[in-house]
């Protein structure tokens, strides 16, 4: 990726007129604009023709949209922030009071917090350009965390109210569903951020997601895999008694392999964060340079100067 304008149908400039003949989507209402000129408005938004034919690259994007998605960015990096810092008090007061209200509550918060940061982040472009790419999986996640939200919540009716027998284990077997459910949904998140870097476009937040995406799977897939193995190895063994001692060789084992595995993901996630942040400075780069072009109604290979693609990090 050269970071260079990318025309549609032959449209490489906004200089000279040339009729539009395919179907293009105008950036900020999605009206059809085919039969119109380059050099014309959008006939209901009066948006500049020619900014909707250079491809999908945010720059060329509506700005206040691209900036809604840096926002969605901040509230998510706030969330997490809140929840690590906020997460370990309300621990302690957990712990000291013998009751795990407290801590139900901060990341009740907390998961609103990332819920509104997700939404934002996974508005759809006003123009529709790149749903038919990573429609589904912007839509995936919106889906995921709605669910995920509700397991703090779930985990607080627990705590707090006395149920039957038979529903505390459904509402167990129901928590465990959206927690896996919501692993599903750090893998979709962490695609559809690869799809948005493609159109910065910075291929080093590509490749991070990419490996991000696939180490998240891959360190949780182990944890699983590797808690099973250990289990069936220590059981084989004979059964578990108190002159045996194979129930403490489990216990042991198993505490190794999920503390082992909680940290990675731990690391993971804190890598995510990184990436996010990334992002946001990379959508408000964009975001400033969309709005220049939108004012002046030009592309910049055609614009006075030119506007440089902006650097991308290299760590």
């Amino acid at each position: 990726m050269t970071g260079e304008p990318v025309p549609v149908a032959g449209f490489v400039n906004t200089e000279s007129a040339y009729p539009i003949d395919v179907d293009i989507s105008c950036r900020r209402c999605s009206y059809n604009l085919r039969g119109l000129t380059t050099l014309g408005r959008c006939p209901e938004c009066g948006t500049p023709v020619g900014l909707s034919t250079q491809g999908d690259l945010l720059r060329f994007a509506d700005p206040d949209w691209v900036k809604t998605l840096a926002k969605g960015a901040t509230w998510i990096i706030v969330g997490f922030l809140l929840g690590l810092f906020s997460g370990c008090i309300a621990g302690g007061i957990s712990a000291a009071t013998k009751t795990q209200w407290p801590l139900y509550v901060v990341m009740l918060i907390v998961n609103c917090i990332s819920l509104y940061g997700t939404w934002l982040l996974t508005s759809p472009d006003p123009s529709h350009i790149g749903e038919d790419q990573y429609g589904k999986v912007r839509k995936m996640v919106r889906s995921i965390v709605l669910v995920g939200a509700s397991n703090n919540l779930l985990g607080l009716m627990q705590h707090l109210t006395s149920w039957p027998w038979l529903i505390e284990v459904a509402l167990g077997v129901l928590t465990l569903l959206i927690s896996l459910v919501a692993v599903g949904g750090e893998f979709a998140k962490l695609l559809y951020f690869e799809r948005l870097a493609k159109r910065i476009p910075n291929e080093f937040l590509v490749k991070r997601a990419r490996l991000l995406r696939w180490a998240y799977v891959i360190v949780l897939g182990g944890s699983v895999v590797g808690g099973s193995v250990v289990a069936l190895v220590v059981l084989s063994k004979g059964s578990p008694s108190p002159t045996t001692g194979g129930l403490g060789s489990l216990a042991t084992a198993m505490i190794f392999v999920v503390g082992a595995c909680g940290l990675l993901v731990l690391i993971i996630m804190l890598l995510i964060i990184i990436l996010i942040n990334h992002l946001r400075k990379a959508f408000n780069e964009q975001a400033e340079i969309a709005r220049m072009i939108w004012a002046s109604g030009m592309s910049p290979s055609n614009s006075p100067g030119g506007i440089a693609p902006p650097a991308q990090p290299t760590s």
